[in-house]
Parts: C-alpha cells; sequence; structure tokens
C-alpha cells in the first residue's frame, strides 16, 4: 500500500464514523442498500393553526348571537281590530279578510224567511283573520237562533263570502248565499247577495244589489 494511503486511511475512517455518528443523532440510520436519509424540517404548523384560531372565534360569535335571539322578547301580538258599531264595512283593496272581524249587518238585516213566512234578523259574524264565520238568523223576541257556516276571500278589488246551504232545524233548508262586494278605496264597500237555487242564481227582481254593511255588537 503506497504511504500516501495509509496516512490519510485513519482520516477517512474517522470522517466516515462522523457521518454516521450524525445520522444517529437525528433518529435515522444507514440502510444496508446505502439508501441515504436526512434529517426532516419540523412541519409549519402557522396556517393550520391560524384556521383553528379563526374557527373557535366564529363560534364564539355564533353562540353570543344565539344568546340574543334567546334573550330577546317575543314579537308582541298584533293589535286586536277596532270594532266600532255603527261603521260602514270598508275593507281597501288588497287588504285581506282581517277588517271582516266581528259582526255585521246589512242596512236591512230583517228578511222573511218563506215558505215558513218567519220574520228574521240576519247577522254575518266573522273569525280572528275574518276567513271564516257563520251567518246567524235570529227571530225577533224569542230566543231562537240558527248558525250557518260561511267562508269569505278577497282577490283583487272583490271581497267574496259564501253562506252554505244547510238545514236550520227550526225552520228547514236554507239556501245557498253568494255575496260579492266591490271594494273601494276609502269607502264602504257595495255588496250584491244572490240565494242560489240548485247551483242557479234567484232571479235579478229578488237579488239584493248594492248593499251595505255595519258592524254591529256581538
Amino acid at each position: 500500500m503506497p504511504p500516501v494511503l495509509i496516512v490519510w486511511l485513519p482520516f477517512a475512517v474517522l470522517l466516515i464514523l462522523g457521518g454516521v455518528r450524525m445520522l444517529e443523532a437525528c433518529a435515522l440510520h444507514l440502510p444496508s442498500s446505502f439508501d441515504w436519509n436526512f434529517c426532516q424540517a419540523p412541519p409549519n404548523r402557522g396556517p393550520l393553526n391560524e384556521a383553528i384560531a379563526h374557527e373557535h372565534a366564529l363560534r364564539q360569535q355564533i353562540s353570543q348571537v344565539q344568546l340574543k335571539i334567546v334573550d330577546r322578547p317575543d314579537c308582541p301580538p298584533p293589535p286586536p281590530v277596532r270594532q266600532v258599531p255603527g261603521e260602514e264595512l270598508a275593507i281597501r283593496p288588497g287588504e285581506g279578510t282581517g277588517g271582516l272581524e266581528g259582526c255585521w249587518q246589512t242596512t236591512n238585516p230583517m228578511i222573511r224567511l218563506i215558505p215558513s213566512d218567519v220574520k228574521v234578523t240576519i247577522t254575518y259574524c266573522f273569525d280572528p283573520g275574518g276567513k271564516a264565520g257563520r251567518l246567524i238568523f235570529k227571530q225577533r223576541n224569542r230566543k231562537r237562533s240558527c248558525e250557518i257556516p260561511l267562508q269569505a276571500e278577497t282577490s283583487g278589488v272583490v271581497l267574496n263570502i259564501h253562506v252554505d246551504k244547510a238545514r236550520c232545524p227550526i225552520w228547514g233548508n236554507m239556501s245557498a248565499t253568494e255575496i260579492t262586494c266591490q271594494l273601494r278605496e276609502n269607502q264602504p264597500a257595495k255588496c250584491d247577495i244572490v240565494d242560489m237555487d240548485d247551483g242557479k242564481p234567484e232571479p235579478r227582481s229578488e237579488q239584493i244589489l248594492n248593499e251595505r254593511f255595519r258592524r254591529v255588537s256581538p
């Protein structure tokens, strides 16, 4: 072996041993296949930590909003319909049926029932919301009455009230009635009252046209 190699051989061995020690310090080992490994830098968790912190802040904000909603007082109920006896029925176009709540009579509420020839007073009473109610036939000076269901709906400038055909235990069969009212801005409604006979309207001479309704006490 040449003298030069003999001199440098110890240094080469020391260099190799030092490299192996450095790999072991990184918890790495030199595989038998000489596939070198290197120390890996720790992962950068900065963006992940920022995302976690942002999510936590959002959850706190949501919790605060939920607590405010729970603590908020309930919405007050709508004010009751102002019912003044004697006022005329005046619903603005597009207002709906809410203004019907309460009881109403025509300007001439007394009618004569046929064929019983009994005079009765007719009152139209509507539930809150005005979409349903009852038609009340009541004989004056006597505590006899009969109630028939009715329904109401509005469409544009028209108010339609439908009274079902029914049998009154006291006075017999009652014809269905269709009431059509023309709604006008800030003016009383004008209504046509037509009894129906087997789905056909009664003769025009017997129809009540351009009638008005006034509020009465229940």
